[in-house]
């Protein structure tokens, strides 16, 4: 399934595009122009975020893939992206689905806008770019579309609705896996509660970092947190870069990306960090690391969890620096074992959900060989580009046949696609399949 970057709700909160009447902007297109280097002089949010709010259109493109949290941040301060590589874009509508591509592409072809071939030839040579001829643009068209795009934004592209997604998914696999082993009643199962182990490097990458605050936003305590290897000398028990105490900065490094902006400081500290709590402390942990006592307790709870059989929902996201495609080398090995006995002890009654969000350049794998079995394969760079790695809509891996993000109607359409999926659980070694 495709999967994509998304904005802490906070952020749009406090953007201040909204606040800028929307026809009386400043700029034709935003002052920070991508790979221009001189433009890049920006060092606080504020007037990061600004330039953009004072801007009717913000450059972009491609990055490191796609998907790239520039757009988003355009499209939160009220300015509309304007995306180079539009044509190309089109040609990949799994990446970035959820973006309202077709809403950027109106306004770029509003009358009086230049041409996305005009831009692209300033960018190239050097030039400046050229301006909105506002003799002929329509302002209040443009201020629709900018708005329709804002309010999509709020609602489909924050981290909660990242989260919820994921966890949608996981509850129509589980609801397929209760319809097999219903008892001879036939009775359906209970409410689908997640209870959600994620192991994620707690180094900074922006999709590990976004789908942890949007899981937990929606789930609070009923997540549990194990980090990979880490580049400090103790993982955490939480990503900490993402709570209060960071929202300054003084936390961060020159590897932080975006320079920590919109997503640094976003999340209240949970109580066990910020003194409301009382925490032990130690000099290591399940791994023979000094931790301090706050991430010993939550740890020591994920290990709690582990033996009484507490997650439902396993997800092992493999992204850092375009690499741990062999999750060795971002895991220890006595939690990847410690995971595939739980997956193994418990594979009739958990959901197992594998994430790939590497830039289009990096290392790709959905990990089938490195687990016991995987029921979901989300993957952000999800279509065919020129490396020939790509989506592939006839997947077994990619959930439920022909349903990219699925309602109500998925049980349904399940069961009637029941032979197809244990044919292909079986192709993929997965507990779905007889």
């Amino acid at each position: 399934l495709p999967i994509s970057f998304a904005l802490p709700a906070s952020v749009f909160d406090r953007a201040i595009g909204t606040s800028v009447p929307c026809a009386h902007k400043k700029y034709s297109f935003a002052p920070l122009i991508p790979k221009r280097i001189r433009t890049y002089v920006y060092t606080t949010e504020e007037s990061y975020y600004r330039q953009y709010a004072d801007s009717f259109f913000g450059v972009t493109m491609k990055k490191g893939g796609w998907d790239c949290l520039r757009h988003h941040e355009i499209l939160a301060n009220g300015a509309i992206p304007f995306f180079i590589g539009s044509r190309e874009l089109e040609k990949r509508p799994h990446v970035m689905h959820r973006f309202p591509r077709h809403l950027m592409l109106e306004a770029m072809s509003l009358p009086g806008v230049p041409s996305e071939e005009s831009v692209q030839n300033a960018l190239e040579t050097g030039g400046e770019l050229p301006a909105i001829d506002f003799s002929i643009f329509n302002v209040s068209r443009y201020c629709e579309l900018r708005d329709r795009m804002v309010t999509a934004a709020r609602t489909q592209l924050d981290t909660k609705a990242l989260a919820g997604y994921v966890l949608r998914q996981a509850q129509h696999i589980a609801e397929v896996k209760h319809y097999q082993n219903r008892d001879e009643a036939g009775k359906r199962p209970n409410d689908f509660t997640p209870q959600v182990l994620l192991l994620s490097h707690d180094a900074l990458d922006y999709l590990s970092m976004l789908l942890y605050h949007g899981l937990t936003t929606v789930l609070g305590t009923q997540l549990s947190f194990h980090p990979g290897l880490s580049l400090q000398e103790h993982g955490s028990g939480t990503m900490s870069v993402l709570y209060k105490p960071h929202a300054d900065g003084r936390f961060l490094d020159d590897m932080s990306p975006g320079g920590g902006f919109s997503y640094r400081g976003t999340l209240e500290d949970p109580p066990l960090y910020d003194g409301r709590c009382d925490a032990p402390e130690t000099d290591d942990d399940f791994e023979g690391n000094s931790t301090r006592g706050p991430d010993m307790v939550l740890k020591s709870l994920l290990i709690r969890r582990l033996v009484d059989g507490y997650f439902n929902v396993v997800i092992v996201q493999g992204t850092y620096g375009n690499g741990c495609c062999d999750l060795q080398q971002c895991f220890h090995d006595a939690s990847l074992d410690r995971l595939r006995h739980y997956i193994l002890e418990h594979s009739n009654d958990i959901v197992v959900i594998t994430i790939d969000g590497n830039d289009a350049h990096g290392c790709h794998a959905d990990f089938r060989d490195q687990l016991p079995h995987v029921d979901l394969h989300f993957l952000r760079e999800a279509d065919p580009d020129p490396s020939g790695f790509g989506f592939d809509p006839k997947s077994p891996m990619i959930g439920l046949p022909g349903v990219p993000d699925c309602d109500g109607k998925c049980l349904e359409m399940a069961i009637k696609n029941m032979e197809v999926l244990k044919k292909a659980a079986l192709k993929v070694r997965s507990p779905l399949g007889s």
